[in-house]
């Protein structure tokens, strides 16, 4: 069967269609319109994107991204950009955003204009059916529909962007649009049909000038979106030609992107909103994948009793018969040229997870988003509000701040300890839904749905500045002890709990399969952050709180020993080398010895006063805990330490080398502030019945009066270093002398080693770093193209070389 354009008109560009911006004429492209506003302001936070391939989706991508405000730079394999490819067909869902985004005045002196697209059977070029076209495609769809060559919708787009090209190799690629082919080829294959039609047109065919392309199609990928890396257009759904919607389908794709990166607050957002393109443009274009792929089918039937089938159902068509051909099919035209992406996802956006909170209201009542993503550090969270008044919040693991294969395990332990806490006295927020990954019907990850708590975080109402947790300073002392009076209350109530076991929590209520070894905050953060994994096998247990503070002491020393840039000079590596070593010999002699072999209690790393919901800045009565992550079975005297948490911020991030004058000033608040926590702490156990032995008081004294509080504060947080508080008060409490014993041993020849190979590590790693300045610094000034870059990152070892 063939297919041809009957009837082609050049036209010039008609200006009562055209548009930029917000000038555009007709109803449809109208950007006051209610549906519209708002479609292309500036983003929220403007952000560096990367955009690797220059085809029609990445061009028309960086072109829309650049003009938001974003720093774009592009990247394509091809050693420059050739006129390859052969006409599109320009359905209305693809001219309508093109005329939208102002391209359409200079794509119009390019195109010809289809009245219809006419089947014919290949032997003899009888007529079997038509598809009717413009004009009445515009007047029923909107916009207009036209062809053109790839080369000029790619040219517009190449001017509309600005682009670095890459060039990393010239491998051979199966799928081409470049493979040479022969004219003899093609007679051999179509000489016996339709000689009247088809003949002519292969006559006119240039032996030197012709292309055979391959046609794929694959099947549907699980997933668009990794991370931060989103794919767009024929990366995640190749399309076959057959209804004309492969740059269409891209386009669309560009569009629902640009939208949704441009909602960005910042990037932590991106991880729900690149779900949010996803689930937008994942399940349409993978069904108009499918329907091109069972057009293909249907017009190349072999000769017999289908094809007759076939032939005879084209023939019923102007009777109101099916049309085979699905180009053809009005109804298949409404769905495919009747869409507006923009329009449809920045209504549908909010619809999605309004839709399925309400599903799971118990009443079904209608809800809506209550102001903007709530982000904290680990969690993207979203109040939604219902029309009785009702609030909750939905809450999400941050891609890229959680590591994707613990994304599960942490929502599923912060499930088990607000289930576990519910009946308590702690005001923890009620659990009203909770799903892994997979369980999520929007594809956003794990999540918890919970009560939302109205009140201040004192997180952001008690920090001095917005880039540090320090506890202000101008806080009046009856404010700071009427908060650690209600968090030692909350600490008195969870120290209750027990557990016969040292590691994960046990899962009754989720199931969910957890590890021996728990999953913490520092190991956690060790390997997000520097890339080393300090967990070790996690099916191994420990037995006892020894056994555990040296599995703890010896992740400083693998995050130390195995991440290329964690030494300094001569002497700071070799004294991190003796400090790291002594501090795991000291670790397990420091065990307060009525706790050593349990019960183990509910530590929470995380669990401070940024933990805190608060009724208002006036009124700093606590009305929720929230943010209990990071939590686990595990040693007494590491839940009963004195708090890392009394000044907000961790006296790790205090180095007493560089912070000469600020180190001793945060050392003597926080000792200050230690003594009122004391206090309070006495006080409230003492009115709690059968608390005669003071328990929880007297490990706080202990890990005082023993020195253990430093140990514990530099056990529980990563990327130590002997110049940092917590490191140097250790010192002091234990004395020159027996620190000196600790460290004997680890100044001799084997440190030295130790020390001269970190050296060269470390050196490797600059030199990298410095030339990658260098070079980056060179493309900026234009002094060494992004091809060369690029070939430089390929070579194996290419920073190291000289």
């Amino acid at each position: 069967m063939e297919r041809h354009n009957s009837r082609s008109l050049n036209i010039p560009p008609d200006h009562d269609h055209a548009s930029c911006g917000t000038s555009a004429k007709t109803a449809d492209n109208d950007l006051s319109d209610p549906g519209h506003r708002g479609l292309y302001d500036a983003p929220k936070r403007p952000l560096n994107v990367i955009i690797v391939g220059a085809g029609i989706a990445g061009l028309a991508l960086a072109g829309l991204m650049g003009r938001s405000g974003h720093k774009v730079v592009v990247m394509e394999a091809a050693p420059n950009i050739a006129d390859v490819g052969a006409g599109i067909t320009c359905s209305p869902n693809l001219t309508r955003l093109l005329s939208r985004w102002g391209l359409d005045p200079s794509l119009r002196k390019h195109t010809n204009v289809l009245s219809q697209i006419t089947l014919r059977r290949w032997e003899d070029g009888r007529f079997l059916g038509a598809a009717p076209l413009m004009p009445g495609a515009e007047a029923k769809h909107g916009a207009p529909q036209y062809v053109l060559h790839r080369a000029d919708l790619h040219r517009t787009l190449m001017e509309e962007a600005e682009t670095v090209m890459c060039h990393p190799d010239t491998g051979f690629a199966e799928e081409s649009w470049t493979a040479k082919a022969s004219k003899q080829k093609i007679l051999d294959h179509f000489g016996s049909w339709d000689p009247l039609r088809l003949g002519k047109l292969l006559e006119l065919i240039p032996d030197d000038n012709i292309m055979e392309w391959r046609l794929c199609q694959h099947d549907p990928l699980p997933t668009w979106v990794i991370g931060k890396v989103v794919l767009i257009g024929d990366a995640c759904h190749p399309m076959l030609p057959y209804v004309a919607q492969g740059a269409a389908q891209a386009i669309e794709d560009v569009a629902v992107l640009h939208l949704a990166v441009n909602r960005a607050s910042n990037p932590e957002d991106l991880s729900v909103l690149l779900k949010a393109y996803q689930l937008a443009r994942k399940p349409r274009s993978e069904y108009v994948m499918g329907v091109g792929g069972v057009t293909g089918a249907v017009l190349h039937l072999p000769d017999g009793p289908e094809q007759q089938v076939r032939d005879e159902k084209f023939r019923l068509v102007p009777e109101g018969g099916d049309n085979p051909d699905l180009l053809g099919d009005a109804e298949m035209q409404k769905f495919l040229w009747d869409y507006d992406p923009e329009k449809e996802f920045l209504e549908n956006i909010e619809s999605h997870i309004t839709s399925w909170i309400s599903s799971l209201h118990p009443k079904k009542l209608e809800c809506k988003l209550d102001c903007n993503f709530l982000n904290g550090s680990y969690n993207l969270c979203q109040k939604l509000r219902f029309c009785d008044g009702t609030t909750w919040l939905l809450r999400m693991p941050i891609i890229g701040s959680v590591c994707d294969e613990y994304a599960d395990e942490k929502i599923a332990v912060e499930v088990e300890v607000l289930s576990l806490l519910r009946d308590s006295n702690v005001p923890v927020p009620g659990i009203i839904a909770w799903g892994l990954t997979a369980a999520n019907p929007l594809g956003l990850g794990p999540y918890i749905v919970m009560d939302f708590i109205e009140g201040v975080s004192v997180n952001t109402l008690l920090r001095q500045q917005h880039n540090t947790r320090l506890l202000r300073d101008d806080i009046c002392d009856d404010d700071v002890k009427f908060l650690y009076r209600q968090f030692a209350r909350i600490l008195l109530q969870l120290f209750q709990i027990d557990f016969p076991v040292l590691g994960s929590l046990p899962t009754p209520v989720t199931g969910f399969n957890a590890p021996v070894r728990p999953l913490t905050f520092k190991a956690h953060d060790i390997l997000q952050t520097g890339g080393v994994d300090t967990f070790g096998d996690r099916t191994i247990g420990f037995s006892d709180t020894a056994d555990y503070f040296c599995y703890l002491a010896c992740q400083d020393w693998a995050q130390f020993q195995r991440q290329p840039n964690s030494g300094g000079g001569p002497t700071v590596t070799q004294a991190k080398y003796a400090a790291l070593r002594a501090l795991q010999a000291i670790a397990p002699q420091l065990v307060e010895p009525s706790y050593a072999s349990g019960p183990y209690k509910l530590v929470c790393d995380d669990l401070g006063l940024a933990s805190l919901i608060v009724r208002s800045a006036d009124d700093l009565t606590v009305v929720g805990v929230v943010d209990l992550e990071w939590s686990y079975a595990g040693p007494a005297q590491l839940f009963g330490s004195a708090p890392w948490w009394l000044l907000q911020d961790r006296l790790n991030n205090y180095d007493t080398f560089l912070d000469k004058e600020e180190a001793p000033r945060v050392l003597g608040r926080y000792l200050r502030n230690l003594d009122v926590f004391k206090t309070v702490l006495e006080e409230e156990e003492a009115r709690m019945p059968g608390q005669q032995t003071m328990e929880l008081s007297r490990l706080v004294r202990h890990s005082e009066e023993s020195g253990s509080m430093w140990l514990h504060m530099l056990l529980l947080w990563g990327f130590n270093h002997p110049d940092n508080l917590p490191f140097t008060q250790l010192q002091a409490r234990l004395g020159q002398e027996r620190w000196k014993e600790l460290e004997e041993g680890h100044h001799g020849k084997e440190a030295r080693e130790f020390t001269e190979w970190k050296l060269a590590e470390l050196d490797k790693y600059d030199e990298m770093v410095e030339r990658m300045e260098c070079l980056q610094d060179d493309v900026e000034n234009g002094k060494m193209t992004m091809e060369a870059f690029v070939a430089v990152l390929r070579e194996p070892n290419g920073f190291g070389k000289a």
